[in-house]
């Protein structure tokens, strides 16, 4: 099993392999097990994190600097309670191309839903 940082390191590699931006890679410091985007897209980022939320996922908005007061642009992801559940190198792979494929619009929102559920699944021992 992967550390928490390991698993965010990943996470973060991979998201980027999908096209988004995160912000920076830490490994030496409490952060590190957090992984953060920049999102600076017209629907703005409180949407883009109901949009998660609606299929399972559960992420943070938060200002990056630079933002304004009223505009938050960072989407924060917490990889430690997935990190004691046990998630594997390839779930987290599959986790951050259906993270990218719902925040891009590449993939249907049903799809993502039924990938979150197939690794809470497996993390829960519910089937």
């Amino acid at each position: 099993m992967l550390s928490d940082v390991d698993n965010a390191n990943l996470f973060a590699r991979c998201l980027i392999d999908e096209g988004l931006e995160v912000c920076k890679l830490r490994d030496e410091n409490a952060e590190a097990n957090k992984v953060m985007v920049k999102w600076h897209h017209e629907e703005g980022s409180a949407s883009a994190c109901n949009r998660l939320a609606s299929v399972g996922i559960f992420i943070n908005v938060v200002s990056l600097p630079g933002d304004q007061s009223s505009q938050e642009s960072g989407l924060l992801f917490e990889l430690n309670e997935l990190t004691r559940l046990g998630i594997n190198p390839n779930e987290i792979r599959m986790l951050a191309e259906a993270t990218a494929g719902a925040l891009l619009g590449r993939c249907k929102l049903e799809f993502v839903a039924q990938v979150v559920a197939k690794i809470a699944s497996r993390l829960s021992g519910i089937t």
